[in-house]
């Protein structure tokens, strides 16, 4: 299409040659109307395109006084003049200068089938009388002119190309336009970008979507999106068919993507009968190599599934080893068209279109962990006793953590926690709390032991701790060393050696089995010790 847009005088005018039509120009009663300069005559010049080159006009001066000059020159009157494309046209003496400029205005023809034969011929005709092209490619044209939505292989590559998507009628529209038009604000810049974007032409609509088809085109925008240009930056197609690789390669370059064929798909293909550790090995090696060459590009990697079944288990073997899962060639087509890359094109998602189901969150006030029942209750248990066991020997400080007289220490303590047979540590919590530590030998052996730890070589007695606190200092006993384990029947008794003297322990299980009643009375009745009583005391394991 040929346009004369206007500076000078003239700027903000832009005037559109329609093929064919010869159109005068003056200062009235003509089509292309020039106003405020009275040196242009009422009918000044006539201008008219040449069918024989697209390029040029021709202009005819009718004996105007001030006449018709091309780029200074001034053209006879009466005698037709060529003005061909970047040429400036200037109408009088006070500076209506034009420049003849063409406006590249193509479309292309798609989705059309083979009974359409008499449609594609009239989209022709009416191009060609309008001053349009018509091209085969996508890359060249700026509409592409389609009978119906169909996702087609061109109308994909027109939309990451950023052309317009358009019905037949289009054509109809871009001959009712007006010949002239007034650009607002008159300035360079806007005259300028009024050219550039073609806003001189009629808003493209495209055909009605089919309501029965796969996919809901309804909802997609048709217009240029120059997200589409950069929609698969950072990734990389790797295509295991050679005819699919060339296929899309143009379509994935345009949007900013990377192309590959499958390494080692031949090794593959040989291997496809052969042993499972074979193919296993031949998957692997195709798969570093892919991981080496995405790794180069900086890109991602995106296995297509080819169209031919055969081959559809080796990238499967590939995209298994890889840690993927190949796609299907139309997640391409359908990112473009939706302008996004989440649901299609994403190897994060399952084949059924969502992502690996996550464990189930815990009920609400329930801590993670393994079902109730017995082994959930012993685990608590357990932990119990370790934690009070850890806090009290935390809490208190180091000069406190001394052995008193008739107490066991804490490292007896935690020796006698660990000494706790399994069938003794999975009796419930509820019996551990009522059972007290009962004596299992007689009253002579447990008193010895109470004994003999007050009667401990190295501890203060009473009375020498009266002495020195009446002194005015106070010697800390060492603490005495405590073995971990000891033997059957007797007490431990720990070496000398570690700065203190040898101190005999006897570790003595924490639950005990429970004496009989007639046993609890007889000794209640005498002087041994009240066991009733005993139970309600605090040990001082359990503080």
């Amino acid at each position: 299409m040929l346009l004369l847009v206007g500076s000078g005088r003239a700027l903000g005018t832009v005037w559109w040659l329609r093929p064919g039509e010869p159109l005068g120009v003056g200062r009235k009663g003509v089509p292309l109307l020039i106003e405020r300069d009275h040196s242009v005559s009422r009918s000044h010049a006539t201008v008219q395109t040449d069918a024989s080159d697209p390029a040029a006009v021709g202009v005819t001066d009718h004996g105007s006084k001030f006449g018709v000059h091309i780029n200074g020159r001034r053209c006879p009157a009466g005698a037709q003049a060529t003005a061909r494309v970047g040429d400036r046209v200037t109408f009088g003496a006070q500076d209506s200068t034009f420049e003849l400029c063409r406006c590249p205005v193509s479309v292309c023809i798609a989705n059309m089938h083979t009974d359409m034969g008499p449609l594609a011929e009239s989209i022709r005709a009416a191009a060609r009388a309008l001053g349009v092209s018509v091209v085969p490619d996508p890359e060249q044209c700026t509409h592409l002119v389609v009978p119906r939505l169909a996702v087609t292989g061109k109308l994909v590559h027109a939309l990451v190309l950023n052309r317009w998507v358009t019905s037949p009628a289009y054509l109809q529209a871009i001959e009712s336009l007006p010949l002239a038009h007034r650009v607002d604000p008159p300035t360079a810049e806007a005259v300028g970008e009024f050219v550039r974007a073609m806003r001189f032409l009629p808003a493209p609509e495209p055909p009605e979507a089919p309501p029965d088809g796969p996919i809901d085109l309804g909802g997609i925008s048709w217009a240029p999106d120059a997200r589409r240009q950069r929609l698969f930056g950072a990734k990389m197609f790797v295509f295991a068919d050679a005819d699919q690789h060339a296929r899309y390669r143009p379509l994935v370059e345009a949007a900013q993507g990377a192309c590959a064929m499958l390494a080692g798909i031949d090794v593959l293909r040989q291997l496809q009968l052969g042993a499972a550790h074979e193919r296993e090995a031949a998957a692997r090696a195709s798969a570093d190599a892919m991981l080496a060459l995405a790794r180069d590009a900086a890109a991602t990697l995106h296995l297509v599934q080819p169209p031919a079944q055969a081959a559809g288990p080796l990238v499967e073997d590939v995209a298994r080893v890889l840690g993927t899962r190949p796609m299907s060639e139309s997640e391409i087509s359908l990112a473009v068209l939706f302008v996004s890359c989440e649901v299609h094109t994403n190897p994060a998602l399952s084949k059924g279109g969502g992502t690996a189901a996550a464990p189930p969150a815990p009920e609400p006030g329930r801590e993670p962990g393994p079902e109730r029942g017995p082994r959930r209750k012993r685990a608590r248990i357990s932990s119990f006793w370790e934690t009070a066991v850890a806090d009290g020997a935390q809490d208190q400080p180091a000069a406190a953590r001394q052995p008193e007289p008739g107490t066991a220490t804490a490292a007896a303590t935690a020796a006698s926690t660990a000494a706790v047979p399994p069938a003794e540590a999975a009796r419930p919590a509820r019996r551990r709390r009522n059972v007290a530590d009962l004596w299992s030998g007689d009253a002579e052996g447990t008193s010895s032991s109470a004994a003999t730890s007050m009667d401990a070589p190295g501890s203060p007695r009473p009375e020498q701790q009266a002495e020195g606190r009446a002194a005015g200092h106070t010697q800390e006993a060492p603490a005495p060393a405590v073995t971990d384990q000891a033997p059957q029947g007797g007490p431990a008794v720990s070496p000398e050696g570690n700065g203190g003297p040898a101190v005999r322990t006897e570790v003595a299980p924490l639950v005990r089995s429970r004496p009989l009643r007639s046993a609890q009375c007889a000794l209640s009745s005498g002087a041994e010790p009240n066991f009733k009583r005993f139970r309600k005391t605090i040990h001082p394991y359990q503080q």
